[in-house]
């Protein structure tokens, strides 16, 4: 569960500053090394609306996935 807040929290703020630039791309990947874990953190505008997730390992070796959806002025 600690993970999944910190994640989570990770997430927030990537969409935030994805949403504060001009990124003309349709689909956006890349990866960020975190308390140990790599997150390969992924973003799909479409319309106004931005797709963001973020997928990991977790400590039972499962892979886990967390999108949010964000309005993009």
């Amino acid at each position: 569960m600690r993970d999944q807040r910190m994640i989570s929290a990770m997430l927030h703020d990537e969409i935030q500053m994805f949403i504060d630039t001009d990124e003309p791309n349709k689909q956006f990947k890349y990866e960020k090394q975190a308390h140990n874990k790599t997150l390969q953190f992924e973003f799909r505008i479409k319309d106004n609306f931005i797709n963001a997730c973020v997928m990991w390992t977790n400590v039972k070796e499962d892979e886990e996935t967390l999108c949010y959806d964000a309005y993009q002025k």
